[in-house]
């Protein structure tokens, strides 16, 4: 489940098929882009919608991108994803399905 912004559980794994159904519809893209996309699907929400002068909802969307961050991982090790680009880090990286 969503829990402060952390995806665990049994949530995991409709993320993970979510974040890959997005990358499906977007083809490449930047892991931002990616990132909004996905956001909005699973919360019907875009990210400006989120008050991050709340400290509770700071720590809940900082949460949401480190789980985001992580499951991205796993989907590159997994080899459902692939990285496209790698320039100085995170930012610089595209992803497309496989």
């Amino acid at each position: 489940m969503l829990n402060e912004g952390f995806v665990s559980g049994t949530i995991r794994g409709s993320a993970k098929a979510e974040m890959v159904r997005q990358l499906d519809q977007l083809g490449e893209a930047s892991a931002d882009r990616w990132e909004r996309a996905v956001f909005t699907a699973l919360t019907g929400r875009v990210r400006e919608d989120v008050d991050l002068d709340i400290e509770e909802n700071r720590a809940g969307y900082c949460a949401w991108i480190r789980s985001f961050d992580s499951l991205t991982d796993e989907l590159v090790v997994d080899d459902h994803v692939s990285v496209r680009q790698v320039d100085r880090g995170r930012a610089r990286r595209a992803y497309a399905p496989r």
